[in-house]
């Protein structure tokens, strides 16, 4: 698959290593949860105090 402008990539880091691969277009949601897995899931993110009037 080539990649061209627009196209959509997944960056994956390996060790040291950084991989870009093309994100199949034609892949479900379901084939990507597949993939996801306890060592590659990440914590909760801070995003700081609330501003204005969001409620948390």
């Amino acid at each position: 698959m080539a990649v061209s402008d627009g196209s959509e990539l997944e960056l994956v880091l390996d060790g040291q290593q950084l991989i870009i691969r093309r994100v199949d277009p034609g892949e479900s949601l379901s084939a990507l949860l597949e993939r996801v897995t306890p060592d590659n899931r990440h914590g909760e993110v801070s995003t700081g105090e609330p501003r204005g009037r969001e409620v948390w």
